[in-house]
């Protein structure tokens, strides 16, 4: 493929190209003397009779119709009496630009048609004219020649490059997009950036440089449509859009970038004033046509308009159709990817999740086969989704590699994928298959299309498809595919991040449980702790009393001869010492002593048992009974 030329040799070629045209020295002291006020009409008339040929042809068009002399003129001094300076030097200059690039035209591709470029100049220059009456440019004849000559700068690509430029002309008559932007794309350089190099190597003056070089950036919309009256490029930006809107010629743009109601809102033409604009112009330029050699019959203007438009039409409604298959696609995405992204979270675990996306993708993209596995380097994890034209939803799949770490670091040396680990699988379906022979099978086919898939920092992820006879040959598809993994790959570590703050919140939760338990028995035993305390002030006080009671009890009970009182009396003596055995184990709440471990006889804890509850056995008509042999050994 040839590589595109750069502005600046484009530049560089036409400046230092010997056999560019050159104004003739007739036209150059014309242009030099453009705006010295010394300059008089019979210096101008003397100039151009030193070329006869020259002086022919502008008295050629003098005395067309165009001019509307009432006699035909035989004199330069006299045409220049008729017309003005101004008129007459446009005239010459005119004439001159048009035959100067006669001779280049044999080495020009035979695509391109002069005569329909100069038509349309012709067109613009008329249109130029007529423009500059309504909204009073001072100059009419100075728009006719800016007009005129507008478009050199297609010229000079000609003469420069004109199989490349040729091609940038073919590109453009589908009217998809301007010409300008064709020759930005292909070429690097555009025609009025040409045609002003052209007009600077010929020292045009400055309002003929700005003409060539802006004639199609867009003036905008003028409140005062009087504010366009002093700049040229503005009217000749006008002129071409009426001359390209009326068929008139072909210059290489059949793009219009504006339509009829811009001019209507912007310059004051209403559909009335178009009509008659029109009217106008095609007669006026087929007048000056036939002077000039370029006839323009008004039936060959509209049955190329007619021609022009149903291509462009047809071009267009192409370009409509695939717009509108391209639209329903992206539409089709979109809705996917917001599937995709509104899945809930919470409905399973990650696999499940996968599975699900997995399961829009291949609907949207009709994949016969595919695998998404995805590599935990934390836990050294491999864990996917799988489907296949057998299976009627994807299927999850997860294992845990069992690698030594010898295996490992020889499997990372020899840069093994996750894949090559997998061996025989075991799918969420009970079924076995052996994942890594499928992708190996598929991969000898040609049609394996691998994806990696960033999932996050610990997590890698990877996706295989057979792109046997699906849209995956298509680049927009692999780029939908990878949007919809991509939003997939999200959603997984959502649905992770969200696993992982439940578990966090049920740990949370817990510990929480655990802390009020806590504080709970810390409570329990602050209090028996208070109970103990307590005790142990009050033992001493207590114990001294019993101590009193139990002492005078067991005096009366050696001296009490009735059985009935010496009961009591041992009754309250046994009352005393459970009191001190209750105060004694309360002090030790208090002071807690360490445990002793000792062998302790069953009989005794039996009595103490039944003498604590014997109060309630009268109420509820029990009686008890204590039998336990003698011999019964120590519990230990």
């Amino acid at each position: 493929m040839a590589q595109r030329p750069n502005l600046e040799n484009v530049n560089r070629r036409i400046l230092e190209l010997d056999q560019f045209p050159t104004l003739p020295s007739i036209a150059v002291d014309l242009v030099h003397r453009w705006n010295d006020p010394e300059v008089s009409l019979a210096n101008v008339t003397d100039l151009i009779s030193k070329d006869a040929s020259l002086s022919s042809k502008v008295l050629q068009v003098a005395n067309s119709a165009k001019f509307g002399l009432k006699k035909e003129v035989s004199s330069l001094h006299h045409a220049g009496a008729l017309l003005g300076l101004n008129a007459l030097r446009c005239i010459t200059l005119g004439v001159t630009v048009m035959d100067l690039f006669a001779d280049y035209q044999a080495d020009w591709t035979n695509d391109f048609e002069p005569d329909e470029f100069w038509r349309h100049n012709l067109g613009v220059a008329i249109a130029s004219e007529m423009l500059a009456e309504r909204f009073s440019y001072p100059s009419p004849e100075e728009a006719f020649l800016g007009g005129l000559i507008h478009d050199i700068g297609k010229l000079g690509l000609l003469t420069v490059m004109p199989e490349d430029y040729m091609e940038v002309v073919r590109k453009a008559s589908a009217g998809s997009q301007t010409l300008l932007e064709h020759e930005k794309q292909s070429l690097s350089v555009t025609h009025t950036e040409v045609g002003k190099w052209i007009a600077e190597k010929w020292n045009l003056p400055e309002k003929f440089r700005k003409a060539i070089w802006l004639h199609h950036q867009n003036p905008g919309a003028y409140q005062d449509k009087s504010e366009s009256s002093g700049h040229l490029e503005w009217i000749v930006y006008i002129a071409d859009h009426l001359v390209r809107r009326s068929r008139i010629g072909n210059a290489g743009n059949q793009y219009l970038q504006n339509d009829d109601l811009w001019l209507q809102q912007n310059f004051g033409f209403d559909s009335d004033d178009l009509s008659d604009f029109t009217e106008e112009l095609l007669p006026r330029v087929q007048a000056a046509g036939e002077v000039l050699d370029l006839e323009t019959p008004t039936i060959q203007v509209y049955l190329k308009s007619l021609e022009d438009a149903n291509r462009i039409l047809a071009g267009r409604g192409l370009e409509a159709e695939v717009e509108l298959v391209e639209t329903r696609e992206r539409t089709g995405f979109l809705k996917k990817l917001s599937e995709i992204a509104n899945l809930s979270i919470t409905d399973g675990p990650e696999l499940d999740v996968l599975a699900k996306a997995v399961d829009l993708i291949r609907d949207f993209i009709d994949l016969k086969w595919a695998l998404v596995l995805t590599h935990d380097t934390s836990y050294q994890t491999v864990q996917g989704v799988l489907f296949t034209e057998g299976l009627s939803r994807p299927e999850s799949f997860y294992r845990v590699l069992n690698l030594v770490e010898e295996e490992r670091e020889s499997l990372q040396m020899r840069g093994r994928s996750s894949v090559s680990l997998l061996g025989e699988t075991v799918l969420s379906s009970g079924k076995r298959m052996n994942l890594r022979d499928s992708v190996m099978r598929i991969l000898q086919t040609g049609s394996l299309l691998a994806i990696p898939i960033n999932i996050s920092d610990e997590i890698q992820g990877e996706c295989f498809i057979d792109t046997t006879g699906s849209k995956l040959q298509q680049t927009r598809y692999r780029n939908y595919l990878e949007s919809l993994l991509d939003a997939s790959a999200k959603l997984y570590e959502r649905v992770r991040l969200f696993r992982r703050v439940q578990r966090e919140s049920e740990s949370a939760t817990d510990a929480l449980r655990r802390e009020s338990e806590a504080h709970r028995q810390l409570f329990h035993f602050e209090r028996l702790a208070s109970v103990g305390r307590l005790a142990a002030g009050a033992a001493h006080e207590i114990n001294n009393p019993l101590a009193v009671i139990s002492g005078k009890a067991q005096i009366l009970l050696m001296s009490e001869g009735d059985p009935e009182k010496a009961e009591s009396l041992n009754s309250i003596i046994n009352q005393t010492m459970r009191i001190s055995k209750i105060i004694s184990d309360l002090m030790g709440y208090a002071r807690p002593a360490e445990p002793e471990v000792a062998d302790t006889r069953i009989a005794p804890l039996i009595d103490n048992a039944l003498y604590m509850a014997r109060h309630r056995f009268p109420d509820n008509h029990v009686d008890t009974m204590i039998d336990v042999p003698e011999n019964v050994p120590e519990l230990r």
